[in-house]
């Protein structure tokens, strides 16, 4: 019962980061949509150089555009014809590689810190394991006892497998 739970929790837990990583690229995103009715340069920021403004591109095109550009930025890929072009945006730019990394960062060391917990719990087992079959040697523990520990520490080793 005690492994169905952390493994849902487990996936609460991914669900969750997920979402952050959504939560955040939509505000970044957002931001980077925002930072072209702001920036004082107009004529030389990213929305001029795609040409938006000539063509009637739609709001959800060009936030899909931005936030896609976002997740470029983030997994450190880049983007082909949307580039920063002003000091602002920039600026912005490097603020959306650092909240990438830092969230991917993030993210893989959850998985790493999961994986590391449970292979510590099955190596302590085994060590457990060990011990109780030197002291059974030693103490000279009659055979039903030993195979009672074997099969509570194999029953132990399985449920991290």
């Amino acid at each position: 019962m005690r492994d169905i739970r952390s493994k849902k929790d487990s996936f609460v837990r991914t669900f969750e980061a997920t979402l952050y990583i959504l939560m955040v690229t939509h505000f970044l995103a957002c931001l980077w949509l925002f930072i072209v009715r702001v920036d004082p340069q107009q004529d030389l920021t990213w929305f001029k150089l795609v040409q938006y403004d000539q063509y009637d591109i739609s709001q959800v095109q060009q936030y899909v555009d931005s936030a896609l550009f976002v997740v470029s930025s983030m997994t450190g890929l880049g983007f082909a014809y949307i580039y920063p072009r002003t000091n602002l945006e920039y600026i912005i730019q490097c603020l959306i590689m650092v909240c990438g990394v830092s969230l991917y960062a993030n993210f893989f060391a959850f998985f790493t810190i999961t994986i590391y917990n449970r292979n510590k719990k099955m190596i302590e087992n085994m060590l457990r394991y060990e011990e109780s079959k030197e002291l059974a040697m030693l103490r000279n523990f009659p055979g039903e006892i030993r195979t009672k520990s074997r099969t509570y520490y194999n029953s132990l080793r399985l449920k991290f497998d």
